[in-house]
């Protein structure tokens, strides 16, 4: 997962994944109010194992931004686009993409002015974006991680094997090995 930022997230905030891609077709619906929801009963509550976008999400951010999703399945040769500020919402058209998903959010709440007022300090922004992935990148060690802003690499977590190796790479070797290792199991989960 790849995030760049710039002015703390508020002139632009990019996630990129290398996960499977969304349909052409789909993305639509990916900005459409009430319709990315994957939950169709209650057994599907248990079965979530990703952290994406849902529901209102990249409706409510489309409508107080410019929000663009770029995505390539795998085996497309090729993959989509589609832009939505506000009420206008492009045509899904092809783009040359790698596989998987990039979402950019550009110039957050520039045609609110009361809500951009509430925006901290760029210092701040930024702050609060990387307090935001250190968790992530903690919990999901064989997950890579790279953090830019203004176009320096603020931080960078290669994909590891183990927990111990990610909290060194995340908090320094030292507080990793002076760590004691926990096992255990609650339902399906280990701890």
């Amino acid at each position: 997962i790849d995030i760049v930022a710039e002015e703390g997230g508020k002139k632009l905030l990019s996630i990129t994944d290398t996960g499977c891609g969304i349909a052409p077709d789909d993305l639509p619906l990916a900005i459409a109010r009430h319709a990315t929801s994957k939950i169709s009963s209650i057994d599907d509550l248990a079965a979530l194992h990703t952290h994406g976008f849902r529901g209102e999400a990249l409706a409510s951010i489309a409508a107080v931004s410019t929000l663009t999703i770029i995505s390539r399945q795998n085996g497309s040769p090729e993959g989509a686009t589609i832009c939505a500020a506000g009420e206008t919402i492009s045509p899904v058209t092809p783009c040359a993409a790698p596989v998987g998903t990039t979402i950019r959010v550009e110039n957050i709440f520039e045609q609110i002015p009361v809500r951009r007022a509430f925006l901290k300090s760029t210092e701040s922004e930024l702050r609060l974006l990387t307090q935001l992935i250190i968790p992530y990148a903690l919990l999901h060690p064989t997950i890579s991680f790279s953090f830019t802003h203004q176009g320096r690499i603020l931080c960078e977590y290669p994909r590891v094997t183990s927990l111990v190796e990610r909290y060194a790479q995340v908090m320094g070797s030292g507080l990793a090995n002076a760590g004691i290792p926990v096992n255990r199991t609650i339902g399906d989960t280990v701890i």
